[in-house]
C-alpha cells in the first residue's frame, strides 16, 4: 500500500479531505464498470482494509452495502 494512504492525514495531504467521498471520488476516479465478479470481491476486500472513514453517498442500497462490508473487516 502507498505509505501516505495509511492515515487519514496522509489521504488528505493527497487528495484534500480526510475521508473517502462522493466529491473525492468524482474529482479524482472514474469507474467504467467491473469486468469480473473477482474485481468485486477484491474491491470488497480493498474496502474492509482501507483505514480511512467513508462518508455517506445518500444513497440507501450503496450506504447500506459499504456499512456492511466494513462492518465485516471487525
Amino acid at each position: 500500500m502507498y505509505a501516505p494512504l495509511h492515515d487519514p492525514a496522509g489521504f488528505a495531504s493527497l487528495f484534500g479531505s480526510p475521508a473517502i467521498s462522493v466529491a473525492v471520488f468524482d474529482r479524482w476516479f472514474r469507474a467504467r464498470r467491473l469486468e469480473i465478479d473477482q474485481e468485486m470481491e477484491l474491491l470488497e476486500a480493498n474496502l474492509r482494509e482501507c483505514p480511512m472513514p467513508v462518508e455517506a453517498t445518500g444513497h440507501a442500497v450503496v450506504d447500506h452495502w459499504v456499512s456492511e462490508t466494513r462492518r465485516s473487516s471487525k
